[in-house]
């Protein structure tokens, strides 16, 4: 192993003396990761059993390891225990599974990284021009106590918005668009599930009709919208125009062009007729995206959700970029501004668009209205049927 290890620092040690930029792709049988500022250069490897051009589905089966050699310069470690200092030819082993600091002595730059078997690596570039590079990988997985534990408080403020439209008047519409996969049901599930559905509803429209191709195209849309005291959340748009209709071929060039002329004069008259008005783009990069693919055609309770159109957007995943930019070019107003949030892990991003949402609404908070719940005047009586009808028999 120590040979293996010595090999394989060397040799990027030598490319990495030879080169003095910091931003260079290099494909390495490990992944890894060099600096070179002018004061410090040294060599991060993240050893693991899989190249890094073909991560199988053992990625995350296996511990790693971070390794750093120090080429020149002075190298300090912050560890729990207090700070740990390096000198040049140094080799700093260790397993990756707890934050930890890297300082470039004489530099503004520092490194922070966040390990463990899923991980995200920062580079920060200080003011006196250190440079460093940036790998991303997905940081580690939210887990589900975790999340629950951070979404219970949004929860009880989502009731207070809940209870100040009431209060006021007020409506409420978001929209969530986004490509296949990215989580819009499951945001919106985060969002309605603690809420009254009477007062808080989904709108996920169907493909329109023969009759609904006719008519002006946002009209479909407005019997959806909230009355006072609503919100109304929906699960694709009057942005369908911008992205799969425009992707697909299913409008033509003067539709989408009066769409993109239209879309913002629509969202100012609802605006300005007191609709409070929210939009978000669900962000999601394709490796992400064909892993929910995979497990929505793998498990039988979620393969409805994929269609013949999904399967045919894998192949367009540029294209819906493209698209994506155009709209938000065209419809990123004062009035109604986009908001994208990374989707890539699910759970985070629930909490983080949440999080948004709640500290856009105006202050909302009311009194709590006292509410006693007198006993019983009377022992607690069971339900009797008088009737020939009965309760099934328990098989459970």
């Amino acid at each position: 192993m120590n040979a293996l290890l010595n090999r394989l620092l060397a040799r990027y040690a030598r490319l990495l003396m030879a080169r003095r930029e910091a931003d260079v792709a290099i494909r390495a049988p490990y992944l890894y990761r060099w600096h070179v500022t002018p004061k410090n250069r040294f060599l991060n490897v993240y050893l693991h059993r899989y190249h890094a051009s073909d991560p199988g589905p053992e990625l995350h089966d296996h511990p790693w390891h971070s390794l750093s050699y120090l080429i020149d310069g002075e190298l300090r470690e912050e560890m729990p225990g207090g700070m740990v200092a390096h000198r040049a030819g140094d080799f700093v082993l260790r397993r990756a599974a707890r934050m930890h600091r890297i300082h470039l002595a004489g530099e503004q730059a520092t490194t922070l990284f966040i390990t463990g078997p899923k991980f995200r690596d920062w580079g920060f570039t200080g003011a006196a021009g250190a440079v460093s590079t940036r790998q991303e990988l997905p940081m580690a997985q939210l887990k589900k106590k975790d999340y629950e534990e951070l979404l219970e408080p949004m929860e009880l403020e989502l009731n207070n918005v809940a209870r100040w439209l009431q209060h006021t008047g007020k409506r409420i519409v978001v929209l969530f668009e986004g490509r296949d996969t990215a989580g819009k049901g499951g945001v919106i599930s985060a969002i309605a599930d603690g809420l009254n559905p009477r007062q808080v509803r989904t709108a996920a429209l169907p493909k329109p009709t023969e009759r609904e191709r006719t008519q002006w195209y946002f009209q479909r849309y407005v019997g959806h919208l909230p009355a006072a005291g609503e919100m109304v959340l929906f699960d694709r748009s009057w942005y369908n125009r911008a992205g799969v209709e425009k992707v697909m071929g299913y409008c033509t060039e003067a539709e989408y062009a009066r769409f993109l002329a239209q879309a913002p004069v629509f969202e100012r008259m609802l605006v300005d007729d007191g609709i409070l008005l929210f939009k978000y783009w669900l962000s999601v990069d394709q490796q992400y995206q064909e892993e929910r693919f995979a497990e929505r055609a793998q498990d039988p309770l979620k393969r409805w959700k994929l269609s013949p159109i999904d399967l045919q957007s894998r192949a367009s995943y540029e294209d819906y970029g493209r698209a994506r930019d155009a709209m938000f070019e065209g419809t990123h107003t004062r009035h109604a501004p986009w908001c994208v949030v990374d989707f890539n892990d699910q759970k985070r991003g629930r909490l983080n668009l949440i999080r948004n949402l709640l500290d856009r609404v105006p202050d909302c908070q009311l009194p709590e209205e006292p509410f006693d719940l007198p006993p019983l005047a009377h022992k607690p009586r069971k339900e009797r049927f008088t009737t020939a009808l009965k309760p099934l028999r328990n098989r459970f």
